[in-house]
């Protein structure tokens, strides 16, 4: 597609998220699964055996880095009873 992170997805994931998770170990276990998924995909485009489905232009946001504030706010609110 013309826009970025607008076009099919190919593959939907979920990873687990135990109580003592933080968004630094949330990222880092969907970087494997991320990479496992990406590894897949290739491979089903590949030999033409990929499922599409498509998505709404609201749904193809991503963001790589998060403002400290945002950061501080987001942890507060998926894990108020540890400390950060």
């Amino acid at each position: 597609t013309p826009g970025i992170d607008l076009g099919d997805l190919l593959a939907v994931e979920q990873i687990d998220v135990h109580a003592d998770d933080t968004l630094d170990t949330l990222r880092a276990r969907s970087y494997r699964v991320m990479i496992e998924a990406m590894a897949d995909s290739i491979a089903a485009l590949s030999e033409g055996r990929e499922i599409r489905t498509p998505q709404t232009p609201d749904q193809g946001k991503q963001y790589f880095v998060m403002h400290p504030t945002l950061r501080a706010i987001a942890e507060q609110r998926l894990f108020p009873t540890t400390r950060h």
